[in-house]
């Protein structure tokens, strides 16, 4: 594993490969298992975008993934999942052997479309803090509920890209600087780009080469530079 990159490839090949012990923060936004279809338009028509590899199946490998990012994890180190209010039991029952600490409810500020006259609209995501060990707060202690905007969809390049600055929250009391955070769900890349912004080193992963050429091209904007692209 080279710090600052990024490589295109299976979550569970990546971590195998991976050291014992050798990441400091885990931020992860897995699939939620809903094979969830955006109606953003993409590419300027009237299309539904679909998630890759959104299906259910994830939570018949997360146990397996949880048991890895506690192998890699190093001592008293946290890690930030994000899920939907239908599916915190299935994350959190696979989380073992991290102990799940909090519940984190991330306001959007704003609601989902849905069932308009017949649900109440959804304004929030949940976050899993769980620990390995006894992870201590940097700074001022935060409370539970982050109210962060989402992000608008005409600036959306994944349909569930998370703002910067509600990753930087997570990051920023959990780690130090020069600090490595890992993602072994890139998506968009608002991981590895809130970490080099905030000078921690990086290294994520995704199975679609697609979102892994979205994050090296963010991540060049950041750095003015062409980062390292590795495959598995």
């Amino acid at each position: 594993m080279k710090p600052d990159t990024i490589v295109c490839g299976d979550c569970l090949d990546v971590m195998r490969g991976m050291q014992d012990e050798c990441v400091d923060l885990i931020v992860a936004d897995p699939p939620y298992g809903i094979n969830y279809v955006s109606a953003r338009p993409k590419h300027r028509r009237d299309i539904h975008v679909p998630i890759a590899n959104d299906s259910d199946a994830i939570w018949d490998v997360w146990p397996r993934i949880a048991r890895e990012l506690y192998r890699i994890a190093k001592d008293d180190a946290a890690m930030f999942a994000f899920t939907r209010w239908d599916m915190w039991g299935k994350l959190t029952g696979g989380c073992a052997p991290w102990v799940v600490k909090n519940m984190i409810v991330w306001d959007k500020g704003t609601h989902t479309a849905g069932d308009l006259t017949g649900n109440y609209g959804f304004a929030h995501e949940l976050i899993c803090y769980a620990v390995k060990g006894r992870p201590l707060v940097r700074g001022k202690r935060l409370w539970n509920v982050w109210r962060y905007a989402k992000i608008p969809p005409t600036r959306l390049s994944h349909s569930m890209q998370k703002p910067i600055a509600l990753i930087g929250v997570a990051i920023r009391p959990m780690s130090n600087k020069g600090d490595l955070v890992f993602d072994p769900f890139l998506g968009s890349g608002t991981t590895v780009v809130a970490a080099k912004k905030q000078g921690r080193h990086y290294f994520g992963c995704d199975i679609s080469q697609e979102y892994v050429d979205m994050t090296n091209k963010r991540l060049a904007r950041v750095t003015g530079i062409q980062l390292p692209l590795l495959d598995v």
